[in-house]
């Protein structure tokens, strides 16, 4: 455990280090998406992000032909955002343009808050070229590794006691759509780990509808595939969640309901469609801590599941397990640089309050940390 928390700690000061000699270096834009769509009578843009590393309130700002326009963050949701912009800038915008943050260059930008109609900069409508207001997806790609000391998931060990695992993934982007595809390995034994002897290939997607307001429901599907599952005699399994989530300023409050479908009933003696967890997660975010490209988030999340899977037919007793499984706390750190390479850091304390699931111990501590690029 102290060479876990001693890594942790090493990289996420050697993370700060990096990133303030190349602030101090080369500063410049940071991009952090392109506008998918505009409506021109409610004077908002919604624009597709990476992340959703946002909040509103918070100032970004498009280049058009040597002018700063400023956007006003309204809304965030799982893979867009929605900003309102001045009415005396609307008419400049177009699809596809892109959008930077305005930290990470105010030096160069117009500075001060959000500008209304009336005091913001203005120009004259009639001399803005007629762009084409037809919405073009135009997908965004990202690709990442990650490694985890522990892979702590809903209250137990997924590859068996303290494993690490290490995951290499593609991201892609389409308007309000999200697509993650990844191969996952916990044979990486840095902290004498014993992991099951099998990896996992990840697939998911996610689909949020950006309303305007605060709240914005969200719609995921995952499928985890166990490529060596009948030698172990385990079962892959798919996840569908509905959900909500309410963005107010700093803050962001989520909850979801999800149902497992487990692919193989392990010859008739599970059951397959019994599943489900309540998750409710708040997370506090702070986008320009010590430098202007860093973010920090703390994320606190609850879970109650109910695990019916488990149960085995074959055997008197009642396997299965119910109730809050995992009480976690997170705290984030991410490392964005303008060329859309980006790095984070994270430590994660988990407390197991109901007996179903703290039968061996109540509470679990690892880090994590990973890379992902812009392609």
């Amino acid at each position: 455990m102290k060479t876990n928390r001693f890594l942790g700690i090493t990289i996420l000061l050697l993370l700060i280090c990096t990133t303030v000699t190349a602030q101090e270096s080369k500063p410049g834009k940071m991009n952090i998406g392109i506008i998918s769509r505009i409506n021109h009578d409610e004077k908002t843009a919604v624009v597709l992000t990476g992340s959703n590393d946002f909040t509103p309130g918070q100032i970004l700002f498009a280049d058009i032909d040597g002018r700063t326009i400023e956007l006003k963050i309204t809304a965030v949701g799982e893979t867009e955002i929605t900003c309102g912009i001045a009415s005396t800038d609307i008419n400049l915008l177009t699809e596809g343009i892109e959008i930077y943050s305005l930290k990470a260059v105010k030096e160069n930008s117009i500075a001060g808050e959000y500008k209304d109609d009336s005091t913001a900069k203005t120009g004259n409508d009639d001399e803005a070229p007629r762009r084409s207001r037809r919405w073009r997806p135009d997908p965004m790609f990202f690709t990442g590794l990650t490694y985890d000391t522990d892979n702590f998931r809903r209250g137990s060990d997924f590859y068996g006691k303290k494993s690490g695992v290490a995951e290499a993934y593609l991201n892609v982007i389409i308007s309000s759509l999200f697509l993650h595809a990844g191969y996952e390995n916990p044979g990486l034994n840095f902290f004498e780990s014993k992991p099951e002897n099998f990896q996992a290939v990840n697939l998911s997607g996610s689909f949020t509808e950006s309303t305007g307001l605060p709240f914005s429901p969200f719609f995921k599907f995952d499928y985890k595939y166990l490529p060596e599952a009948e030698k172990i005699n385990k079962s892959g399994f798919m996840t569908g969640a509905l959900g909500v989530s309410y963005n107010m300023e700093t803050v962001r409050l989520r909850f979801s309901y999800a149902r497992d479908y487990y692919t193989d009933d392990l010859d008739n003696d599970r059951e397959t469609f019994k599943d489900y967890i309540y998750t409710l997660n708040l997370s506090i975010y702070d986008y320009n801590f010590i430098l202007s490209n860093i973010h920090l988030a703390l994320n606190l999340t609850g879970e109650y599941y109910n695990n019916r899977f488990e149960d085995s037919k074959a055997t008197p007793e009642d396997e299965s397990r119910k109730g809050i499984s995992s009480i976690t706390g997170q705290l984030y750190l991410s490392i964005h640089f303008s060329d859309g390479l980006s790095f984070f850091t994270e430590y994660n304390y988990a407390y197991m309050p109901d007996s179903d699931w703290s039968r061996n111990v109540k509470k679990r501590d690892w880090f994590g940390l990973g890379i992902q690029m812009k392609l």
